[in-house]
């Protein structure tokens, strides 16, 4: 259920309440019920604030134009209210500009108005977001993500949301592969004692690079093959390439923790794709084995060109 939070509309449903009792002694209207009725006008020439008198009209049986006049004549100005006019079966208010700065913007100032709850639901949702690569640069794309995923977490949470922030790093696959490898085989450069995970990002771009310039070579070949290698050891957990890996990974860890830090930025869950890409595989595997997923060039997924959406890995 939505609960009135907003103190000016509220001050207004209950001195609406007032000027009904008065003009209706016999009414029992909810004060939730008149503060939902109150919308901005279509104009704001006629008042801030416009409260429709329909529900009130169905409930005294009285023309809606009828009950406005009645409230005019019954609510009294205030600190709040600077006028209020009937116009058909609107009454029309007008707030005094001291009321918005003591009830809108001091609280904004003094950030209790991010603490007000909306709603008596609390449905529990997760938003996984910013999904950077270890071993390659945060550059501002992931940067892009990580606002609009923090947005809409702080945007829920001020609305009632339960939220549950996780992201997804990919810290498995080919291009940690070609990193490693441009580090074992080809990097010149002495490791750096500071900002190592910009340092790993830049030997990725060159990892990258490198392997297009040879692809068509002789060379070509035996890279892929070293690639394959070395994802096998990372998947098994075992040998050079594992322990490289393991020391590298925590670089950009540390980055990312670095970045998020800067940007006011928690998860309350990192899920690493390397804690799930053996099981996915074998789960991948067994739905082949079903007759669920197909194979294709290689890799396993799903036929939707029946649907135009192409294979699916």
């Amino acid at each position: 259920m939505k609960l009135a939070h907003d103190p000016i509309r509220l001050h207004i449903s209950q001195k609406l309440q007032e000027a009904l009792s008065q003009a209706y002694p016999q009414a029992m209207v909810e004060t939730n019920d008149l503060y939902f009725a109150l919308v901005e006008p279509p104009n704001l020439e006629m008042g801030d604030l416009a409260f429709g008198c329909f529900i009130l009209s169905k409930l005294l049986k009285t023309g809606p134009a009828v009950v406005a006049k009645l409230l005019q004549e019954n609510l009294k100005e205030d600190e709040v209210i600077l006028s209020a006019l009937a116009l058909g079966p609107y009454l029309n208010l007008r707030i005094q500009i001291d009321a918005l700065s003591k009830f809108v913007l001091q609280p904004i100032l003094n950030s209790s108005f991010f603490q007000r709850k909306l709603s008596e639901k609390n449905p529990r949702t997760m938003i996984e977001y910013s999904q950077p690569n270890t071993h390659k640069e945060l550059h501002v794309g992931h940067m892009r993500n990580l606002c609009l995923g923090d947005a809409l977490v702080r945007m829920l949470k001020y609305s009632g949301v339960e939220i549950l922030t996780a992201t997804f790093p990919g810290d498995m696959g080919t291009h940690v592969a070609k990193c490693l490898w441009y580090l074992k085989h080809h990097n010149k450069e002495s490791w750096p004692e500071k900002n190592r995970g910009e340092w790993l990002g830049r030997m990725y771009s060159k990892a990258h690079i490198k392997l297009e310039d040879e692809e068509s070579t002789p060379t070509g070949p035996k890279n892929k093959l070293e690639l394959t290698a070395i994802i096998k050891d990372l998947e098994e957990n075992h040998g050079e390439y594992f322990k490289l890996w393991t020391e590298t990974r925590q670089w950009s860890i540390d980055l990312m923790k670095e970045v998020y830090t800067w940007a006011g930025v928690e998860f309350d869950y990192w899920y690493w794709e390397s804690e799930v890409d053996a099981d996915s595989v074998k789960f991948a595997k067994k739905c082949l084995s079903e007759g669920k997923l197909v194979e294709s060039q290689g890799a396993i997924g799903m036929n939707l060109e029946s649907e135009n959406l192409g294979f699916c890995l």
